[in-house]
């Protein structure tokens, strides 16, 4: 269980002096709760900028190589993961959606 707090300000402009002395709203937000947490087991290996990386090794052409992606719920909450995107740094290459592999062609 996790605390999160925050500050609610709302003002009101453009208010004609003959209006309303109170122009602005503010007041704490506060709670308990859990988010949902996943982690990338599979691949290991990262960039410098801690990214996964899939390193495919040289694949004759017409041929297909595939490489795992793991995905772990480490959280205490059941959760989906939706979608995923894939940077693709070679342009002789086309990555499926279903599977990690690439396609050599």
């Amino acid at each position: 269980m996790q605390a999160y707090s925050a500050m609610f300000d709302a003002s009101v402009e453009a208010v004609p002096q003959s209006g309303p002395r109170g122009r602005s709203l503010t007041f704490e937000v506060a709670g308990e709760g859990n988010l949902p947490h996943v982690v990338i087991a599979r691949p290991t290996v990262r960039n410098k900028r801690g990214q996964p990386l899939l390193v495919f090794p040289r694949c004759v052409v017409g041929r297909v190589h595939t490489l795992p992606v793991v995905i772990v719920n480490d959280g205490t909450l059941t959760c989906k993961v939706g979608h995923c995107r894939l940077l693709l740094l070679s342009t002789s290459a086309r990555v499926s959606t279903t599977k990690a592999h690439a396609v050599y062609s």
